[in-house]
């Protein structure tokens, strides 16, 4: 690397899978509120992944625990263990 040339910063994959469940999605847009970089809403007004690494894992989580329908699934990418809704809860 040249000496005035700057490293390149790369941001970390998530730590996260995430789903959403388009058949609970109601629009209801507090994903995309919680986390603008991660959720979308398509033309149907229906939440989808804009993209998996958008934001941090903090605000991925943020954003699913907010959604009224339990739309959004998250899975711990390392163990594949469902982390947000809670199973069996």
């Amino acid at each position: 690397m040249a000496h005035d040339e700057k490293p390149k910063t790369t941001r970390p994959p998530s730590g996260y899978r995430i789903e959403v469940v388009r058949r609970r999605c109601t629009g209801v847009g507090t994903c995309v509120e919680k986390a603008p970089r991660t959720f979308d809403l398509d033309d149907d007004a229906v939440a989808y992944v804009r993209k998996a690494n958008g934001d941090d894992d903090g605000k991925i989580l943020a954003a699913a625990q907010a959604c009224p329908q339990d739309a959004i699934l998250v899975f711990d990418v390392a163990t594949g263990q469902r982390i947000w809704p809670q199973e069996g809860g």
